[in-house]
């Protein structure tokens, strides 16, 4: 896992370890009671904290456990699969697997082929993926056409087309820009905190660094402030609200394992806040970087 040095700089050690702890308990009540469907979500988070901690031979261990688990239980979860076999070094059998699925994400698909040094086959698969995506964001009106703009960038970078990568990361800065003082329908705090990130993440890859982390910190606040004055309504808006566009597609396509800023084990207040720590501590790399 190639994410894991940055993700370090996001836990405190005695934070993972009492995460290990409460993993492992809850991992050995659902054996237990024999629901390996659930214990799956445990093993994956023990995993993944020996990772964090350095231990890596425990992590391969309980990676191997987790696909054990998944031999038994009744619900698959093939997405798990593919990161416990990812972090074996098992890439083919995760490009298979994900293959053997008609429904899983084409975009996940061409990352896959990637990993197993596909390149021709994963740019192909990016590219169709940037056409169809760039199709829908020129004709996309409202509230949500910067964000499709930039996912449209987004594909056309991961696709290695620098020309239409900066063609459509201009547009999503420009329409936001229009926009951006207009009247809006109110929103809640946890809805301002999702697009705050995402604004500050299409002026980070236009290169306003600066911009990018007032935008990104506003966010940070919000959550804060979201979780701490209404985390009911946090949570229905997750469930009910815009959080599927930013998780499905989105935030998705900016980070392709999602699950990597959040345990199973903890509140997902940790999963907003984490991720929005993890940007603010890559920004001020590239600002350092820049100077």
């Amino acid at each position: 896992m190639e994410e894991i040095e940055n993700l370090k700089k996001l836990f405190a050690e005695q934070e993972l370890r009492e995460y290990l702890e409460e993993a492992l308990n809850s991992l050995q009540a659902e054996l237990d009671s024999k629901d390996y469907s659930i214990a799956v979500f445990y093993s994956f988070d023990v995993a993944f904290v020996n990772e964090l901690l350095g231990d890596r031979k425990k992590a391969e261990y309980y990676y191997q456990t987790t696909l054990d688990y998944l031999g038994r239980a009744k619900y698959q979860w093939l997405g798990i699969r593919i990161e416990c076999l990812r972090a074996l070094g098992r890439h083919q059998e995760a490009l298979e697997t994900a293959l053997s699925d008609p429904a899983h994400v084409k975009l996940r698909v061409a990352a896959l082929y990637e990993d197993v040094g596909e390149y021709s086959i994963a740019q192909d698969l990016y590219t169709k993926l940037a056409i169809e995506q760039s199709k829908k964001a020129d004709e996309v009106k409202g509230f949500f056409q910067p964000h499709h703009l930039q996912e449209a960038s987004d594909l056309w970078d991961k696709a290695r087309n620098s020309n239409k990568t900066l063609l459509y990361n201009q547009k999503a800065v420009e329409i936001w820009e229009k926009m951006k003082d207009t009247s809006q329908e109110p929103m809640e705090l946890i809805e301002e905190a999702w697009l705050g990130e995402e604004v500050g993440y299409i002026y980070e890859k236009a290169g306003k660094f600066e911009t990018a982390l007032k935008y990104y910190e506003k966010a940070k606040s919000i959550y804060e402030e979201a979780y701490t004055e209404d985390p009911e309504s946090v949570i229905d808006y997750q469930i009910d609200g815009d959080w599927d566009f930013y998780k499905e597609y989105f935030f998705y396509v900016q980070f392709l394992g999602l699950r990597m800023f959040r345990l199973r084990v903890e509140h997902p207040m940790k999963y907003d806040s984490r991720r929005i720590k993890y940007r603010i501590l890559n920004l001020e790399d590239q600002m350092k970087d820049s100077n």
